[in-house]
């Protein structure tokens, strides 16, 4: 059994900063943190594979060579960190930055010598390294780069001072109901995380990270009516023969070049040589109604138009939209300030961010939602979510129609209605794997 272990260089992190406040922990500004990656990997005789720990060291300054191990890569899911005690609350909070500055660390030409040496390296390291098994990667070297921006390097845009990004990690209404061990719904809120472009291995853009911390939590009674609604788009759409000829001699040359498009010529010829006179009829009325500016003028000559082969053909996925109502009565004190928190909650990680230049608005916090059976699992047979925005949010503060409180102020009761939408489509390969024994999405 071989060992081999190499360090790369350390390097500044564009981050978020985050402080523990009374209220919780607040955004403020943004700061810089140092990061370096200890790679080790395993090469087992007789296998011909690598393994590889992948470990995350945080530095005091750039000259602090010693650095603290703050957490290991996942293996089975290189894009997310598993962060140990030592981690620093701005570490923590901006794991996308620090995962995203470990990729480039890993990429540097000295990493890729010490550990790719052919095609097979190259897929397992670039596995570990989180970017797909992307065999024919190259390093990212300052000539590579001048072939584009690498929009997943830009540094995170801070929110303004007071935007808030902790919220209590689980209000409950009615009190105690997660002890009850009946069905319940959970709004699990996140951090907005936008998709990067994938620079390799597929074309279009990576997926979010599911793993992400929780910003606050909310659990409340699953309220009538719910539902959802799958929906996929058609349209009508039409080739008539004309124009597929004209398709399939440019597909022809595209992919034969002279000796395809000479191919589908000849077939174009034969089929018209079968039909004459409709051809001549046809062809006839078109080069005339050209010439005249007459597109209409087959049918008016003939009775007849050109096939339109119409056919219903797919045009693309949409997105889910969920609406939910609840009534939130409060039986106590303690109810009350959970109500009023389980508003806020929404209210607040549903408004835009501000940055601290004002130049930019972040997009506003996002929320996972899901059914809990008896207070803890999934739901199996109801639906499940994708990530989702809250669209809208209306509340009653007299949903009985007079106004009424109680001594300290606060409503009797409140009628909170809400809009969410899913950030993606739902697809065909994400229903789990469970021989139908659940809903899925």
């Amino acid at each position: 059994m071989a060992v081999t272990t190499k360090y790369s260089g350390i390097t500044p992190v564009a981050v978020t900063n985050y402080k523990n406040t009374r209220r919780g922990t607040r955004a403020s500004g943004s700061t810089t943190i140092y990061t370096s990656t200890k790679v080790t990997t395993t090469f087992e005789e007789g296998t011909g594979l690598p393994s590889y720990k992948v470990e995350i060291i945080e530095h005091t300054g750039p000259d602090d060579k010693t650095g603290t191990v703050i957490g290991e890569r996942d293996p089975s899911n290189p894009n997310k960190i598993n962060y140990n005690s030592n981690a620093s609350l701005n570490a923590k909070r901006n794991r996308d930055a620090v995962t995203t500055a470990s990729k480039s660390q890993m990429n540097s030409s000295e990493m890729r010598k010490e550990f790719v040496e052919n095609a097979d390296d190259k897929a397992a390291y670039n596995l570990a390294k989180g970017s797909g098994n992307e065999a024919t990667e190259e390093p990212e070297t300052a000539e590579a780069a001048k072939g584009g921006l690498n929009l997943s390097q830009l540094p995170p845009i801070a929110g303004k001072q007071g935007s808030r990004s902790s919220f209590d990690s689980l209000v409950v209404y009615p009190i105690g109901l997660d002890r009850t061990g009946q069905d319940v719904i959970k709004f699990d809120m996140l951090e907005y995380q936008p998709k990067q472009f994938n620079r390799g291995g597929t074309l279009g853009f990576s997926e979010r990270d599911q793993n992400r911390n929780t910003l606050g939590s909310v659990i409340l009674p699953i309220p009538s009516g719910i539902g959802d609604a799958n929906a996929v788009s058609f349209g009508s759409n039409s080739l008539n023969p004309l124009d597929a000829a004209v398709a399939d001699l440019a597909l022809s040359g595209v992919a034969g070049g002279g000796e395809g498009l000479k191919g589908a010529g000849q077939n174009i010829l034969q089929t018209i040589a079968k039909n004459p006179d409709e051809a001549k009829t046809g062809l006839g009325a078109m080069i005339a109604g050209m010439a005249s500016g007459n597109k209409d003028l087959l049918t008016r000559a003939t009775g007849a138009v050109l096939n339109p082969n119409m056919e219903l053909l797919f045009q693309g996925p949409s997105l889910r939209p969920f609406n939910f109502s609840f009534k939130l009565a409060a039986r106590s004190e303690a109810e009350a300030r959970a109500i009023v928190k389980i508003i806020r909650f929404f209210k607040q990680g549903m408004a835009p961010i501000r940055s601290e230049s004002n130049l930019f608005l972040k997009s506003p916090h996002t929320f996972q939602l899901s059914y809990k059976h008896r207070g803890t699992e999934d739901h199996k047979f109801l639906n499940k979510f994708k990530e989702c925005a809250l669209t809208s949010l209306s509340v009653q503060y007299a949903p009985e129609g007079q106004y009424a409180t109680y001594l300290n102020g606060v409503p009797v009761s409140y009628s909170m209605t809400m809009a969410f939408q899913e950030l993606e489509p739902v697809f065909n390969d994400q229903y789990p794997d469970d021989n139908d024994e659940s809903i899925g999405f």
